[in-house]
Formats: C-alpha cells, structure tokens, sequence
C-alpha cells in the first residue's frame, strides 16, 4: 500500500486529477446503468414528455383537424371478417317469380349457351349486352348459381350498380377479400394484380361482373384489359355495350312465349289478378317491348289503377322511349305523391341500399321512418323500388337507378333543394363514420360493433365523400365535410386496409382545407400524407408533405 500511495504522489498533479475524472465518471456510469430503468420511470412520472401529434376524438362536420397519429391495429385475430361475403354468397336472388328460361334469335337456350362458354376447363371472357332491363342481371345469375358446383364454389359476383367510382383496384380488392387475403389491398395496383393472379390461379374460378356499363370510360380500359390479358379465370360480363376484346353474346327482347309466360307470373302476384281479365296481353308486351322491367312496371301500374286499357291509352301518348314514357307515368301518378316522388328521387343518391332511418334523414323527413313506410308503399307496388333480404334496406336498380338519377337531375326541384339532399347525404354517412371511429376508441367488444357499422355502410360512406370532395371547389359546407371525412375514417380505413382511400381523402381533405383558408387543418393533413405515403414506401412524396408541413408549422 505504501508503494502505491508514494507512485500516487509522484504523478503529476494535472494527470491526477484526469485520472480522478475519469473513475468518478466510470462509478457514476455504474450507477446509472444499474438504476437506469428507475430513475426514466421517476422522471416520466414527474415531467410527462409532451406528444409530437397528439391524438384528437374524431371530428365532427365543423371541425378540421385531423388526427395525425395512425392507430395502432388491434391483433388481427380480434377483428371480424371484411364485409365482403365468401365466395358463392354474394349471387345475386333469384327474380320473385322465378327464372323464366331466355333463348336467343336462333333458339338456343341462352344459359346453356352461357354455361357452354364458361366451362371451367376454358379460360373465356364472355360480355352479356343488351340494353337496360332486358334482363341481363337475372340471366347471369342463373348461369352462375349454375355453375357454382363447377367451380366448387369459387364464383365471384362484383356489380359496379351505383358505385360511382368503380375501378379496376376495387374490383382486385374484392377478388383478393372474396378469396381470402384481404391484406392485399394495401398494395400497390401493379401488386395487388400479381396477388389476384396468384389467387385466382390456385383452383378454376368464375368472376361475374355486373353493370359495366355504369363504370367511368378509363377504368373500363382498365378493367377490361387486365380481364383480357391478365386474368387466369372464366370472367362474365353484363354490358349495356360489348367489347371488342371479349365474346359477345346478345340479349335482345324476350320471345313472344317468354314475354307471355313471364306476363302470366307477374299477374298471378298481383294483388288483384281479376283486373287484368279485360286486360289484352299482346297489347302490354308490345307496349313494352318485350323487356321484362317494363312489363313489370305496366304490370305496376294496371295493378293500382285496375284500368288496363286506360293504362294503356297512356303510355301511347307520352314522349321519349318506351322505358321513359313507362317510367315517367308511374313517378308522376297521383297515388305515388310528393313524398313518394321525393323518396324515389333520394334513394338514387344511396351507393347500393340505405336503411330506412337514413332515407328518411336524406330525403328531408328528419327521423319520421313512418312517413318514409307509407311513401314506399306505392312505389313497390309500381316495382320501382326493390329491398333486400327481410326487407330492412331499400334500393333502385339499374335502368330504375338511372332514371330516378335524371328525373332528379332535370326534376322540379331547385338546385338548392337538391344539393341540401346531396349534402344531407354526405353529413350523414360522415356522422356514421365517426360513430364507428367512436367504438374502435372504446376498445373490447366496440372495435368490433365499429367495423361491422363501418363495413355494413361503406358504399354510402365511399359515395358520401366522393360528393364532398368533388363539390368542395364551390361549396363551404362540402369543404368542411370533405375535411372531415379521412380524420373520421383513419381507424376504419387502417384497420380495412384501404390505403388507396386513405391517400385520395387525404389529399381531397387537403385542397379543401386551403380553400377554407384553415392552415391547421392544412398542416395536419400534409402531415398525414406524409405518413400515408412513407407507410407504401413511396419516400420522396412522403418528403415533400413533411416539408411542405414544417413550413407550416
């Protein structure tokens, strides 16, 4: 000890004192490492670190900023399966008076025909055409109700009917869903096609798409290339227009046997079959047509008025095609009234069916679901409106959608009026959105009620922004709902994976937040592209958001 104490004091009196430094600095290093954990959790406890991006409740139709934090997904196995239905339970029902068997101009049983062509040893793209009501949708049902054992049960029905923003990267999610792997979604549109591929590869399958009439021109190039060149299955298509890339098979008119036996089914559903006793059978088919929907709806309206031949008398004398002479008799009788005119006109705005309280919220009735009952009567005695199974939600179908969408368009409605119906359809399905919001907060069983409510709404709550965004130049009140929307959403649209929404919200939430002249909500939207963008690794437009956000900040 004395030998190191006497070398102790013969260093030099600046390098003592590093050496020093240096053992206090290694004991006090010990000691930290030893009560590290201790003395973080002292501290936190004592002086809380502040949120960069603090989370916000979901916002209401007045509010702008959004929530900039992505929720943290809950285990996969706590959440309930996409509302998209397994395969082979999404066909279509059968017509309520059953299939009437449909042949063409060389007597050919159509579905034979049909079945023929989509065999599953084939790879065939198969176009039914005809013009609206003639029966397209029911003819394809059959074939695929048909087939479905063919194919072990992998058919996939995907109808673009009031959808009005269908596109080839929705028709892939609802592939991808339907045969299992609804993460895909999240890809990108060049991924996302080689996982379809991938599944619609493993085993014979049968996609049916409805309607393509009714998607935008640029996504039916879209669509109908990748159909042609990329799918490896048996695709059907129902078009009011053929394609040149596919086989097209003709739907015309019904034979005169079809239209009669078709004609006889109908009247035996009648609530009054006796009125038609008088009534000349030839004379309603030819007035018709021969197209199913509007036999139905002569059949309607001979049914309220129990006077075929003035019926008849009628329709010879109004204007336009057979469809617009037929369909305006029915929305201009007195039986249907104002209100049931007002609800036939709002139910063309739902994106595919809306519930009853919604209807009534929308066409202006507030929570008066009796009088939304009461108007409906009419109009599903005139076969204008449909329901779905149990009848809890009503709808419009094609060429009724379609009519319904120009006679509200050209309708005596002022412009006012009608945009208070848009934007009443919009606030609602906004309010939906958060409602659902509002459960995921809650956690444990809410999650799962949220999802449900969300999935059950989605192709309103779709529409509803789509309106917003698209009207938000000109209009404050769709500024604020287009603003709202994706901070509503962002637990919904994480959880579904709807990356493509998330973005396009985002960014419609952007330029209606600059048109408010709101720079928070401008900020805190830039700042969640940014995240949206860095999530599908696309790092340089995620850069450009974050900057344009700091500058902001």
């Amino acid at each position: 000890m004395d030998f190191l104490f006497r070398h102790w004091q013969s260093i030099p009196d600046g390098i003592r004192e590093k050496v020093i430094a240096g053992l206090i600095v290694l004991v006090l290093g010990g000691i930290l490492k030893i009560f590290w954990k201790r003395i973080v959790s002292l501290w936190n406890r004592l002086f809380p670190p502040p949120a960069v991006f603090p989370p916000t409740p979901p916002l209401v139709v007045n509010v702008n900023i959004p929530q900039l934090v992505p929720p943290a997904a809950p285990q996969k196995e706590a959440l309930p399966p996409s509302s998209h239905p397994a395969p082979g339970a999404i066909l279509p029902r059968p017509p309520a008076v059953g299939f009437v068997a449909r042949k063409d101009r060389g007597q050919r049983d159509l579905v034979a025909v049909l079945k023929g062509e989509l065999d599953p040893s084939k790879r065939a793209l198969v176009v039914l055409s005809g013009s609206g009501g003639k029966g397209k949708t029911a003819l394809a049902g059959e074939v695929a109700r048909q087939l479905e054992s063919a194919y072990f049960r992998r058919v996939i029905w995907s109808s673009a009917d009031g959808s009005s923003d269908y596109s080839l990267s929705m028709l892939l999610d609802e592939i991808t869903s339907a045969l299992g792997d609804s993460d895909a979604r999240k890809l990108a549109l060049e991924p996302k096609k080689q996982r379809a591929v991938e599944l619609l590869a493993a085993a014979p399958c049968l996609l049916v798409l409805d309607n393509f009439e009714t998607v935008a021109p640029a996504e039916q190039l879209l669509c109908s290339c990748w159909l042609d060149k990329g799918a490896p299955c048996s695709v059907l298509v129902t078009s009011r227009e053929n394609l040149s890339c596919a086989h097209n098979i003709s739907l015309d008119a019904m034979l005169p046997d079809e239209a009669r036996e078709y004609l006889y089914r109908l009247i035996a559903q009648t609530a009054n079959p006796k009125a038609f006793e008088g009534a000349d059978h030839g004379k309603i088919i030819e007035t018709a047509e021969a197209n199913p929907l509007l036999i139905e709806w002569i059949v309607g309206q001979i049914d309220l008025a129990q006077d075929p031949q003035q019926v008849i008398v009628d329709l010879k004398k109004g204007k336009g095609t057979a469809a617009e002479r037929i369909f305006d008799r029915s929305f201009n009788l007195p039986q249907v009234g104002e209100d049931g005119r007002t609800v036939l006109l709002a139910l063309s705005l739902f994106s595919p069916s809306a519930s009853r309280e919604a209807l009534a919220e929308v066409a202006g009735f507030a929570t008066d679901v009796n009088r939304v009952n009461e108007a409906v009567k009419h109009l599903a005695a005139l076969r204008l409106v449909a329901s779905t199974a149990g009848g809890s939600r009503l709808l419009v179908e094609g060429l009724t959608r379609q009519l319904a969408s120009n006679k509200l368009a050209a309708s005596k409605l002022s412009n006012d009026e009608h945009l208070q119906a848009q934007r009443r359809h919009a606030a609602y399905y906004l309010a939906i959105l958060s409602a659902a919001g509002n459960r995921y907060r809650k956690g444990g069983d809410a999650i799962l009620e949220g999802l449900r409510l969300f999935d059950a709404e989605w192709g309103n709550i779709r529409a509803g922004q789509a309106w917003a965004a698209a009207r938000a130049a000109q209009d404050d009140a769709a500024a604020r709902l287009a603003s709202s929307y994706p901070d509503a959403g962002a637990y919904c649209l994480s959880l579904r994976q709807h990356p493509r929404e998330r973005i396009l919200w985002r960014e419609a939430a952007l330029a209606a937040a600059r048109r408010l002249k709101d720079r928070a909500a401008e900020g805190a939207h830039l700042g969640n592209l940014g995240l949206a963008y860095a999530a599908l690794g696309e790092t340089r437009r995620a850069i450009e958001f974050y900057e344009q956000r700091l500058v902001i900040a």
